[in-house]
């Protein structure tokens, strides 16, 4: 978390976002007409960046959080970015969604195989 405060801290920007490039659950078809040009299995090499959900933010959001419906991503974070004051910190380690039931089998597995990439801490 630290890493990402200094990165905020020295972009000036009034909000940072945490990107990720998620793991690709499906192969990726590119297509020439109704032909298959090209299959690219679980392709990560590409910009496939994506807001991870984690921010650092400035006092200075408030601002821009005034309305009763606002949605941060789509009215806050899009106008912040057309104003060059949404910066971004590319995460490059380990992070994985957890919003379906598959996905949480799936990091508890990891967890209770003790092999949790983001545990860091030693239990005493």
């Amino acid at each position: 978390m630290l890493i990402l405060i200094n990165f905020h801290k020295r972009n000036q920007a009034i909000v940072t976002l945490t990107a990720v490039k998620p793991e690709s659950r499906f192969g990726k078809i590119i297509f020439r007409g109704n032909k298959v040009k090209k299959f690219l299995e679980k392709d990560i090499t590409k910009e496939n960046w994506i807001n991870g959900g984690f921010f650092v933010c400035n006092k200075e959001i408030f601002k821009f959080l005034n309305k009763k419906n606002t949605i941060l991503e789509s009215d806050t974070l899009s106008f912040l970015a057309k104003k060059n004051n949404l910066a971004a910190y590319k995460h490059k380690n380990f992070w994985y969604c957890m919003d379906t039931l598959r996905d949480k089998r799936y990091l508890n597995k990891i967890w209770y195989s003790k092999k949790a990439p983001w545990k860091i801490w030693n239990e005493k």
